[in-house]
């Protein structure tokens, strides 16, 4: 029962269970383009969660029963604005206002002067989107994930930002991210496993050289195309879309009292981009 669960803000040690509940929540598909599906993400969580309270940007806040964690909720603090990256309820103990506790508690760890809240939640998730909508969160935008192949053309002169960096990186948690730079522009680029090249910016595309210079790094990564990226997807030949997010947001003083209502409400997951 929801009375017999605390609520606190996470500790290094929770990080393992925090990714299993995290993974539990979203098919499996869609896992492996999360830096959550990568075998050293726990390691990176608990990183993450030592320095939370010295002014990390990411924190972590769990419901947790004597058993271990049956809840945690990720998020980010932004210039006058919090961010909702992930919230999970294990599937055995949803509907008993586990989520607007979290959500609460969220809020008030959060230690800033925030105007709003916002998040990504994908437009599978129709028991989340309601939820969401009942707490008094409206659509912004919508956004793609879309898949592609790497075919870039010929390669050109660029320049390396960070990328000895993202391999120590990368050999330790699976995920990293290096720039790439051309006469045109800087582009961020970030890698998942072996399996993806990660992008959100339409011109990273476009530039010339780029997708040819990546090619030549590692020619069995596919491209992942997230938000404004997607929007560039038409010109690869095989581009495919396969989830769709739509970012929400909600006046924070409005979404506080709302959650103070004794009223449970059901929880579903959200994803940022």
């Amino acid at each position: 029962m929801s009375e017999h669960i605390a609520f606190r803000t996470a500790v290094a040690a929770d990080a393992p269970q925090i990714v299993a509940l995290i993974r539990d929540a979203f098919p499996a598909p869609l896992v492996t383009a999360m830096t959550y599906g990568c075998p050293g993400v726990a390691d990176f969580v608990a990183e993450q969660i030592a320095v939370q309270d010295l002014g990390g940007e990411t924190f972590y806040v769990v419901a947790a029963d004597e058993q271990g964690l049956v809840g945690c909720a990720e998020g980010r603090r932004l210039p006058r604005r919090l961010f909702l990256s992930y919230i999970a309820v294990s599937s055995t103990i949803r509907g008993q206002g586990i989520g607007r506790r979290l959500l609460l508690a969220l809020i008030e760890a959060a230690g800033i002067e925030a105007d709003e809240l916002a998040l990504d939640v994908f437009d599978f998730n129709t028991a989340a989107r309601r939820w969401y909508d009942r707490l008094g969160f409206e659509s912004r935008e919508s956004g793609s994930w879309c898949e592609a192949s790497l075919d870039g053309g010929r390669p050109r002169p660029v320049r390396l930002i960070g990328y000895a960096q993202a391999e120590a990186c990368h050999r330790l948690y699976g995920f990293s991210q290096f720039t790439l730079c051309t006469p045109e522009g800087q582009y961020d680029i970030g890698r998942l496993e072996a399996r993806w090249y990660r992008l959100s910016d339409p011109a990273a595309i476009e530039a010339p050289g780029v997708l040819a210079t990546l090619k030549r790094l590692a020619p069995e990564r596919r491209l992942l195309l997230i938000g404004n990226a997607s929007k560039a997807a038409s010109s690869l030949s095989d581009a495919r879309e396969f989830a769709r997010s739509h970012r929400m947001a909600a006046p924070l003083n409005n979404l506080r009292k709302r959650l103070t209502e004794r009223r449970p409400e059901r929880a579903g997951t959200c994803q940022d981009h």
